[in-house]
């Protein structure tokens, strides 16, 4: 499994197609703490906005590195299908660690923020990044592996997921019938507005954050499932 990691680190290195995703994320941090005095968990959540438009994209561009004779020879080479998802899937976290890091970093390397952090804002704010991340690696995941969906409805099917589940919140109040639909969308939007409150409600954080936690164990089985099928022959 190393071995692979390195593989593609060095074959997404060479591409060089992680420049534009990173470097409109690097952009937007920077101008977005062009200011000092700002509130942390707020900020924190509006940078994770950026963070799941731009994981979406790396998460993409990975599982495209190869072409389709490679992916099958790593297979061979893997003696296993899901050793290569779960490979593609660690590398693809990985890569959106560097961008993680750098939206936890920035800001308080800058002083941007009106406090300091404290350990417990600074574990709060880690957590929204891993889960606002992991959703979006997975459900990236499952539109790039339904083969019935080509490359120009694959984006659009993902944006408009994204949009949903940024929306959420706003859609459910505005059409209450909504409700029926929308459980299916991860409840990104709702996640991200507990973090938007002045005073965070530990009981309120905890549900949501357990919700989220739900759906992505269900993203991450759905993505097994759909890679199988997909990969059958």
């Amino acid at each position: 499994m190393i071995a692979f990691i390195q593989y593609q680190y060095k074959k997404y290195l060479r591409s060089y197609q992680f420049i534009p995703p990173m470097m409109i994320f690097i952009t937007w941090i920077i101008i977005q703490y062009l200011y000092s005095g700002q509130p942390i968990l707020s900020s924190y959540a509006s940078s994770c906005l950026v963070l799941l438009i731009i994981s979406c994209w790396l998460t993409i561009n990975i599982l495209n590195l190869e072409t389709l004779n490679e992916k099958y020879l790593l297979f061979i080479q893997l003696e296993s299908k899901l050793k290569y998802l779960f490979g593609k899937l660690l590398f693809i976290f990985l890569a959106n660690c560097i961008l993680i890091v750098f939206s936890m970093l920035y800001p308080i390397l800058i002083h941007s923020f009106k406090d300091k952090v404290s350990l417990k804002e600074g574990t709060l704010a880690i957590v929204l990044h891993i889960i606002v991340c992991l959703t979006a690696i997975l459900i990236s995941t499952i539109i790039a592996n339904i083969n019935v969906i080509s490359k120009k409805y694959m984006w659009l099917l993902i944006a408009l997921i994204i949009l949903v589940s940024i929306l959420r919140p706003f859609l459910l109040q505005t059409y209450t019938f909504l409700k029926y639909i929308l459980w299916i969308v991860p409840p990104i939007g709702d996640y991200m507005s507990v973090y938007n409150t002045e005073t965070l409600a530990h009981f309120n954080f905890l549900s949501i954050t357990l919700i989220m936690i739900v759906y992505i164990l269900v993203l991450f089985g759905l993505t097994i499932f759909i890679f199988l099928k997909s990969e059958q022959k």
